[in-house]
């Protein structure tokens, strides 16, 4: 009995009114655990992202990896780094600075890594440093699917060719959505937004649907939109369904090519209209000129050496206006290659004719 009808108390063994140092031992202890894990936790946590990061990202990417020091956040499951480069030193492909990524606790609960938020200051790709050998192409990507994050919000950055010239990229966002994914940014005053509708479907390399609209905010008629369908063929290859509406302009090609990872070789062109004014006008949009040089800068202007892709393909222009002038039912064939572009087989319908 714990008691006597006398009002006398007697302690159970295990009671830890018994041994009132153990009744607050062990808070003191989960206390003091607690405050070592906010204390040292963030130093611990980013000295082993330090030493086992680098080392997992080139094993899973394929190529060298250097992180700065890494500054991590246990609580908000954050880390920084002040410099990312990913491969060689003196010509990496990426080049990132003032880095941000968040993880978040269920994925970590799951035995998961997926990152759902990443940021950066300044960002330069250059994929022709990527390193190649003579294994063949992934037939998926979905090994890429944990290390794309929700959300993306990068302040500027560029993407130099394989010459190295740059195209700027500012105020970047890539966002995940309804299973596809978004990305806009601005280049200049040109803001540009791509839509992607199956992101797992891009990964998988299976068909998806694509959709581009560029356009100046403070232009009059400055909206190009681009609606791709790309299908993939059986025994290899792809298939190319690009709409274009743009001011003077309607356009539907067809194109692909037999071999996976080449660029399309043939193409079928249909223009339902195509005003010549209009398409100036558009150009002069986008052409950046200083002021009072008129044409003259792009007249003047050395012409850049073309290498042309082997492709052959087919134009026709159910209405093509000049002016005020309409040609009918236009129709050519062209060939492309390193020796330039050949038109053969020109017919029109016009007040003029052909």
């Amino acid at each position: 009995m714990a008691g006597t009808g006398h009002g006398c108390y007697h302690a159970l063994p295990n009671d830890p009114r018994r041994h009132p140092v153990k009744r607050y031992l062990i808070p003191a202890l989960i206390l003091l655990c607690v405050s070592g894990l906010l204390a040292w936790g963030d130093r611990i946590l980013g000295h082993v992202l330090d030493h086992q990061l680098p080392p997992l990202l080139t094993r899973e990417l394929g190529l060298p990896v250097r992180i700065g020091p890494i500054d991590a956040n246990i609580l908000s499951l954050t880390a920084r780094t002040p410099r990312l480069v990913m491969g060689e030193p003196d010509a990496p492909a990426v080049l990132a600075q003032d880095v941000m990524v968040s993880l978040d606790w269920t994925d970590l609960l799951r035995f998961e890594i997926r990152l759902i938020d990443a940021s950066a200051g300044d960002l330069s790709l250059q994929l022709s440093n990527w390193p190649s050998n003579d294994d063949p192409w992934p037939t998926e990507y979905l090994f890429l699917d944990p290390w794309l994050p929700k959300r993306i919000d990068l302040e500027k950055g560029r993407y130099l060719d394989d010459s190295g010239k740059a195209y700027p990229v500012q105020a970047a966002r890539w966002q995940r959505q309804d299973g596809g994914a978004s990305l806009v940014w601005r280049d200049g005053n040109i803001q540009l937004a791509v839509v992607l509708d199956s992101l797992n479907g891009l990964l998988e390399m299976q068909a998806i649907a694509l959709d581009l609209t560029i356009n100046k905010p403070e232009e009059e008629e400055s909206t190009i939109a681009l609606t791709s369908r790309f299908s993939p063929r059986d025994g290899g290859g792809y298939d190319l369904d690009l709409t274009l509406d743009a001011p003077g302009a309607n356009a539907r090609i067809l194109t692909g090519n037999q071999q996976a990872w080449q660029l399309p070789d043939k193409s079928e062109t249909s223009v339902r209209t195509l005003q010549i004014d209009r398409l100036t006008k558009l150009a002069a949009t986008y052409r950046e000129e200083p002021p009072g040089t008129g044409d003259t800068r792009v007249i003047s202007a050395d012409l850049p050496e073309l290498l042309l892709p082997e492709h052959t393909g087919t134009v026709t222009i159910d209405n093509l206006w000049f002016k005020d002038e309409l040609g009918k039912d236009t129709a050519f064939e062209f060939s492309a290659g390193t020796s330039g572009v050949r038109v053969t087989n020109l017919t029109s319908e016009g007040p003029q004719g052909i």
